[in-house]
């Protein structure tokens, strides 16, 4: 059967619910209007405790049972009785309690303070805590910042004192002493307590009935804990709040409908600024009030909260509303009002009235305390995203240092790792996971030449009673994959009162890589120390630091000690010097190489190549220098030899190429003879064929005088135009074969000279050319481009590419050799390209090839130049496009 049906009661009065524990679970309609409710599912499961407080205590006899008082959103005071029924018909669906009206109190005064206490949205979400006593100090009504401190429950503080809710005497004794003179001196009073190591501002507001007594106090408390280092800032606000408090006074007013006038009393008159003399004594019209006194963008406001109390079908709806007023003086101010409709016996409107009250100080300070609550905000933001900044931080670090965290409790005997150690020990991804690790899993991976460390080290830290014991140590795991870790572990301990283990923490880090590198250091080290070269660091200021055993041997060091030694203790005064002098260089590179002479521990002369590293500190500044001797010494005998040897074959090039001159020269002359008097054909071929090879013979001759020219004679250095030059080769070489057949394309540098050899760059560019005409490939047109380009100041870079036959990649290293030809086709020397490259190199250059067969061949030449100004362009062959 429904619970309307059974015990519903037609009187407003009465009103009977169900309760199962403290949750109500069903009521009758009447309920609704005694709570000042509409929403029926809102209520279902809530607690009895956010609607009514109770004000006699319970007894065995009536359990439940007592007299209450109302908690509504309409603010009424209802007293209600309570009494505990028992109803068959419910059967077992919970305990019915049947509330009867007792007395209500309703105040203007008290609904106008309470109302704005009660805004749901503002009351809890203030970041102060509010609270309200009655004379016999119960917590009539608190918000949910009570519960952030005291884990208490809002509606479970309702009805109670301090004492019944368990506070400590102390502080029993100090709320009833603040509660109580509060309450004698019948004014606000501002207190200090602290709680939770927490300092509170604790403001206590009493509140009068219409017969001007105080029936109970409104508080807010206030965390001022971090307001220490502002609280010179606030102090002027704070004074000014108070005094806005002290002489906050009321006007009322009310106005006429049928008249369409207002009535202001004096202190209205006083708000506004108006004397007797400018108000008459009947009032004046609403539509004067609001023109005169009202600001323009608040008049519409006020004529809708009329309208609506004019139309309001409940008698007891009121309005409060805040709006901005322009004194007689054009001086704006911000008031409260709270109006409400007065009707006749026969229900019709009478008048409009309310109340009034100057809230600009308040209005001010509330902007005061909103703003720092703003700033208070955005501190609390900057260093919680600081926190999480530094978290961030450590997890970064943690992880660059491939390090985590780990703890052992003894109660589970179980490991508790982060991700990190998971990582580590090879776990992440696996079936074994779990952030908690068993000992016996633990223990299984470690390394069983390892274990036996390990354990000892365990038995060595459970003896230990001091809690600032730490121990470290190094022990291999092995990883479910097979890997072999090395482990670095640090251990902290944790004792009980009785000095018992509880827990065991630390960090683990995998120092694998790091002692990977320590071992290829020492290996390093080892070579080191080892090698027949000179190594030693030094300073800024020139302290050698270190040196390895072949510089001690060298310089005789039975023993080195790096604060006895500078490098002039070591160096000539002239070598040190010649060091210095290369410092623009060694900043310049990071390093030099260069050749010293230095003096061992006999006097004697050595050669050395020195590779000297400059090696710098974070700021960029020079901080140390390692530097490398290699002996030299065999080395410098077999140049010297060398050179001799190359001075011994340019001497016979020369004689040969000298002495061979006069008999090739007889040879032919004796071939044109024997042409003009031998007349037997098969005898004239023989001559023929012998000539040919005289000529390639004289050929030969010419192109090693040549060589000889090259290697002995000095640089003519004279100001070479680059395209003119260009023009000129590729014009000399229209004896070769496929030159007319030949697609040319020229990029040179316009109207500028250098200042070379000029003899030795036309060489260089009709051996590049000569190759790309006589090696033409007889099923394409052929193509050559040449490139003559300005790198910098002091070098010039020339590309020659060509479709040609191409070079094999296998004989590409030899073709620079003497006498090397690539293939049978070839009918040179095998002396061009050799000779190409003594040009290259006598002016100080380099020559780079690059070249697939079948397909073409790039020869790129860089040589040492000198830059003039530019000069005159000249003219271009017919035959000859340049490149776009």
């Amino acid at each position: 059967m429904r619970f309307k049906a059974v015990l519903e009661d037609d009187s407003v009065s009465k009103s009977n619910i169900l309760l199962s524990g403290k949750n109500i679970i069903d009521f009758d309609g009447n309920w609704l209007k005694l709570i000042g409710a509409t929403d029926r599912e809102q209520i279902i499961n809530t607690s009895i405790e956010c609607y009514l407080f109770r004000l006699t205590p319970e007894t065995d006899e009536c359990p439940g049972s007592g007299t209450f008082q109302v908690i509504s959103d309409d603010v009424r005071r209802r007293v209600i009785i309570g009494e505990r029924c028992s109803n068959p018909m419910l059967g077992s669906r919970g305990i019915l309690y049947t509330f009867m009206v007792k007395s209500e109190s309703p105040s203007a005064k008290l609904e106008v303070a309470l109302a704005g206490l009660r805004d749901r949205e503002l009351f809890n979400s203030s970041p102060d805590i509010i609270f309200g006593f009655d004379r016999e100090h119960r917590h009539i009504y608190a918000n949910n910042r009570v519960e952030e401190l005291l884990s208490i429950p809002a509606g479970s503080m309702i009805g109670k004192t301090h004492r019944e809710l368990g506070f400590e005497e102390d502080y029993c004794i100090y709320f009833e002493n603040c509660i109580e003179a509060t309450f004698k001196a019948e004014k606000e009073k501002r207190f200090q307590f602290s709680l939770q190591d927490k300092i509170f501002d604790w403001y206590l507001i009493p509140l009068r009935n219409e017969q001007g007594e105080v029936y109970e106090l409104a508080s807010f408390a206030r965390e001022v804990s971090e307001l220490k280092n502002v609280k010179k800032a606030l102090e002027k606000s704070q004074k000014e709040l108070k005094e806005a408090l002290k002489i906050s006074k009321l006007a009322w007013w009310k106005i006429d409908p049928s008249q369409h006038k207002i009535i202001l009393n004096n202190q209205f008159r006083s708000i506004i600024g108006l004397s007797k003399d400018d108000y008459p004594f009947e009032g004046m019209k609403t539509e004067d009030y609001l023109r005169r006194f009202v600001v323009k963008e608040d008049q519409e406001t006020l004529n809708a909260a009329f309208r609506r109390i004019m139309n309001a079908k409940d008698p007891s709806h009121r309005e409060t509303f805040e709006y901005t007023l322009k004194r007689h003086s054009g001086v704006e101010i911000k008031v409260r009002t709270v109006a409400r409709l007065l009707t006749d016996n026969d229900g019709k409107p009478k008048h409009i009235y309310g109340t009034i009250q100057d809230i600009t100080e308040i209005w001010k300070a509330r902007k005061v305390i909103e703003n720092y609550r703003k700033n208070l905000e955005k501190i609390v933001l900057q260093k919680t995203l600081a926190l999480r900044q530094s978290e961030a931080k450590l997890n970064d670090a943690l992880n660059l240092a491939n390090l985590g965290t780990w703890e052992y409790d003894f109660g589970s005997r179980r490991f508790k790792v982060g991700e990190r150690v998971l990582e580590i020990l090879g776990y992440v991804g696996s079936k074994n996971s779990s952030k908690e690790l068993p000992l016996e899993r633990f223990m299984s991976i470690i390394h069983p030449d390892d274990l036996k460390h390990y354990q000892e080290i365990g038995r060595l830290t459970l003896k230990n009673k001091n809690e600032d014991y730490s121990e470290k140590m190094l022990f291999r795991i092995i990883r479910p994959d097979g890997e072999i870790r090395k482990l670095f572990i640090s251990i902290k301990i944790l004792l009980d009162d009785k000095g018992w283990h509880t827990m065991h923490y630390g960090t683990v880090q995998d120092i694998t890589e790091i002692y990977n590198v320590e071992k290829k250091l020492d290996r390093l080290s080892s070579i080191i120390e080892a090698t027949p070269d000179i190594v030693f660091v030094f300073n800024h200021v020139g302290r050698v630091q270190y040196m390895n055993q072949a510089g001690r041997n060298f310089w005789g060091l039975d023993s080195f000690d790096e604060r006895s030694y500078f490098v002039k203790d070591l160096f000539s005064s002239y070598e040190v010097d010649s060091f210095w002098d290369n410092s623009e260089k060694l900043d310049e590179l990071g390093y030099f190489k260069t050749e010293y002479t230095l003096h061992n521990q006999h006097g004697l002369e050595v050669p050395v190549n020195a590779v000297i590293i400059v090696h710098h500190s974070e700021p960029g500044e020079p901080n140390h220098y390692s530097v490398t001797f290699t002996d030299i010494s065999q080395v410098k005998k077999v140049q010297e030899k060398l050179v001799y040897k190359n001075n011994e074959l340019d001497t016979f090039l020369y004689r040969a190429s000298h002495d061979l001159r006069g008999p090739v020269a007889s040879m032919a002359g004796l071939y044109q003879l024997a042409e003009m008097e031998v007349d037997d054909p098969k005898a004239g071929r023989f001559f023929g064929m012998f000539n040919k090879q005289i000529s390639r013979l004289n050929h030969i001759i010419s192109t090693l005088a040549e060589l000889t020219i090259i290697k002995e004679r000095d640089l003519v250095l004279e100001e070479v135009n680059l395209e003119e030059t260009v023009y000129e080769v590729i014009a000399s070489l229209y004896k070769e074969p496929n030159y007319d057949l030949t697609e040319w394309s020229v990029e040179a540098e316009k109207d500028r000279t250098v200042l070379t050899d000029r003899s030795l760059l036309v060489l260089i560019l009709q051996s590049l050319l000569e190759n790309s005409l006589r090696y033409a490939r007889p099923d394409v047109t052929p193509r050559v481009r040449v490139q003559a380009i300005l790198q910098d100041a002091h070098r010039v870079v020339l590309f020659v590419d060509d479709n040609s036959m191409g070079i094999e990649k296998n004989i590409q290293n030899k073709v620079f050799n003497m006498f090397f030809r690539g293939n049978e086709i070839s009918k040179g020397s095998g002396l061009g390209l050799y000779l190409l490259r003594n040009a290259v190199e006598r002016l100080g250059g380099s020559v780079f090839l690059s070249s697939e067969a079948g397909i073409g061949t790039t020869f790129r030449v860089e040589i040492v130049v000198n830059v003039q100004e530019p000069e005159a362009p000249m003219g271009l062959p017919s035959f000859i496009t340049t490149s776009p």
